[in-house]
């Protein structure tokens, strides 16, 4: 992270939940990973021994969670709402803490709260939406009344100040569950020689991904809740990577978020791989996809 090199050069230097970062390596200054953070690399740390006490007494857990990405209901929504709402204000006052408890010259913190809302309280024009309506407009007047009162707290004449999001939010047109059962398909049907159908066909057999497509959404929900992250991880590693009979599969999908990506199973690369680049195979195979 770019403020590791800020620390180095004698910036004092304080973080707070940015997104995507993994337990804390900061020698100097103080850095917060994990607390209330949109996407959680892993549990909540801080290089500060004692700084992460006072926030476990005072401020206790952020109520965000994990997002667990399945389908949801309507009361389901209503309370991840409610714990966004109720999440904002503590984030704010945690913020304000280690404005006044931490020397810096620098100093950066993230609203995961925004981003959560965004993935899951998008509005739609469905007569039958199960999104409470407001929903992502409250959270957002929550944020913005909660950086008020931390630029309130801020000497401006001498600190500046800067407001920012990476990228926005929109509704997510993705098609990318397509491309799994689409490249399972190819596979099924490549010879590996000839680039004809297959007589056999191979099948892709996961229990875990049977489970994730069978079970009820709000079932799987409920459960991911009660595990921790290392569970959820294996689960989802399964659910996307098992079943498959590596020998007979040049190639894949990857686990992508608003893209679909394909990755080719390939000899000294992969762990099982069974395609060798540049061999006829590889070439009979980029042509039948």
């Amino acid at each position: 992270p770019f403020w590791y090199e800020l620390a180095r050069n004698g910036i004092r230097v304080t973080a707070l939940d940015v997104p995507m970062t993994f337990p804390s390596r900061l020698k100097q200054g103080v850095e917060v990973v994990n607390w209330g953070s949109h996407d959680l690399l892993g549990t909540f740390h801080c290089n500060r021994r004692d700084i992460q006490r006072d926030i476990a007494d005072h401020f206790g857990s952020h109520p965000m969670g994990m997002e667990i990405p399945v389908e949801k209901n309507r009361r389901q929504l209503s309370g991840i709402h409610h714990k966004l709402l109720a999440g904002i204000p503590k984030k704010r006052a945690l913020i304000q803490y280690l404005m006044e408890s931490t020397n810096w010259d620098f100093f950066i913190a993230v609203f995961g709260e925004i981003h959560r809302g965004g993935h899951i309280l998008w509005p739609d024009d469905h007569a039958e939406s199960k999104i409470p309506e407001h929903a992502l407009v409250e959270v957002y007047q929550a944020i913005d009344d909660a950086i008020g009162l931390i630029l309130n707290q801020v000497d401006r004449i001498n600190t500046q100040v800067i407001l920012f999001s990476l990228h926005g939010m929109a509704m997510n047109g993705s098609q990318e569950h397509f491309t799994a059962p689409t490249m399972d398909r190819n596979n099924s049907r490549f010879h590996p020689v000839y680039g004809r159908d297959r007589p056999n066909p191979a099948k892709q057999r996961s229990i875990m991904r049977l489970l994730r497509e069978k079970v009820p959404s709000q079932l799987q929900n409920s459960i991911a809740r009660m595990v921790p992250v290392t569970a959820r991880g294996w689960v989802v590693g399964k659910a996307v990577s098992s079943g498959y009979q590596w020998e007979q599969t040049p190639g894949f999908a990857l686990h992508a978020d608003y893209n679909g990506y394909l990755r080719l199973n390939l000899k000294d690369r992969e762990s099982r791989g069974c395609l060798t680049k540049e061999s006829i195979q590889y070439r009979h195979y980029i042509d039948w996809l």
